[in-house]
This record gives C-alpha cells, structure tokens and sequence, in this order.
C-alpha cells in the first residue's frame, strides 16, 4: 500500500500562478517592443467641433437639384434567386404572404 498523494493542490496552484505571471510578463515585453507607434493625427482632426450652424453650407444644401419622381425611374428589386420583385404594386403587396424559407405565398 503506497501512500502517494502527489503534489498537494495548494503547490499546485501557485506554480501555475507562477508560469501565468511569467508568460503574462514575456508576452507584455514582446509586445511592447514589437508593436508600431500609432500614425500621427493632423491638427484640423484633432480640433474640437463648434456648436453653431454653418449657414453656408445649409444654403448650399438649398441649391442642390432635387430629383422628381419621374426622372428616378422605376425601382426593381431583385429577389435572391433572381427574379424581379414589385413590391409598389398594390395586388402583390395586399395579400402576398412571406413565409421563413423565403417564399411568396399567394392566398
């Protein structure tokens, strides 16, 4: 009958609090002596933004074309095997039915 409990748990934790500590320390060294510098970022970032409203920047946004409903055109979505899906039309849209394999069900 041996009596050989082998290595007792408390032993056993601090060496494996040891080897973390060491690993933990030897992966922190490498790194910072690996890792490149951050890029230098310009001045006009860096400055903070000012509250107030740019008001020649709102009066070029009055300027801007706005483009009607006609010169859009017609949108056409496309369903993901291919084909054209209408969803503007009002008989498709009233009582189609999607289901989770993303199939239209007509009722």
């Amino acid at each position: 009958m041996s009596n050989d409990r082998g290595i007792p748990p408390l032993l056993r934790y601090g060496i494996f609090l040891v080897v973390t500590v060491v690993m933990w320390i030897a992966f922190e060294t490498y790194r910072e002596f690996s890792v490149k510098p951050s890029l230098p970022v310009p001045e006009e970032i860096l400055r903070p933004l000012t509250a107030s409203l740019d008001s020649a920047a709102l009066d070029e946004l009055q300027r801007r074309i706005n483009l009607g409903e006609s010169e859009i055109g017609d949108t056409v979505i496309l369903s993901p095997r291919g084909n054209v899906v209408d969803f503007f039309e009002e008989e498709n849209s009233s009582d189609a039915i999607a289901t989770n394999e993303g199939e239209i069900n007509e009722q």
